[in-house]
């Protein structure tokens, strides 16, 4: 599973509990590859990633 799957937006969830969670588990893991993959989809063109 990519990281993209886990943002609220993408489990269609509302709110930010859901990020700022695995955005915790990111930093305390030191997950490059998740890092990566959310400065990737920056510049996307789905908003609701962009967003998250």
């Amino acid at each position: 599973m990519t990281v993209i799957n886990l943002l609220a937006s993408s489990r269609g969830l509302k709110g930010n509990e859901a990020n700022i969670s695995l955005a915790q588990e990111i930093s305390i893991s030191n997950n490059k590859v998740a890092i990566k993959e959310l400065i990737e989809n920056l510049y996307k063109k789905n908003k609701n990633i962009q967003s998250d």
